[in-house]
């Protein structure tokens, strides 16, 4: 923060000229670009939710096999140490 100035500020309220200009020749605006996003971390949070749904049979599935081996090894490998 100490090297804060209005050198900083300038340079800062450039750049957001500039971007802003680049996102108007897209078309995009701060509304859209917001409801963009919105709809981005909606998708991606329906989509891992739908990767889990999908997984969870299977990740029972499994586990009914892999956790008594598990337990069996564990028991063996202690009862071994006696």
């Amino acid at each position: 923060m100490k090297n804060f100035s209005i050198g900083t500020v300038l340079k800062l309220l450039l750049l957001c000229i500039v971007v802003g200009w680049l996102l108007s020749l897209f078309g995009i605006t701060p509304d859209n670009f917001w409801q963009g996003m919105g709809q981005l971390i909606r998708g991606t949070a329906e989509t891992i939710l739908n990767i889990l749904e999908n997984a969870w049979p299977y990740l029972v599935a499994g586990a009914c096999v892999v956790i008594p081996i598990y337990i069996v090894t564990l028991l063996y490998r202690r009862l071994k140490r006696r």
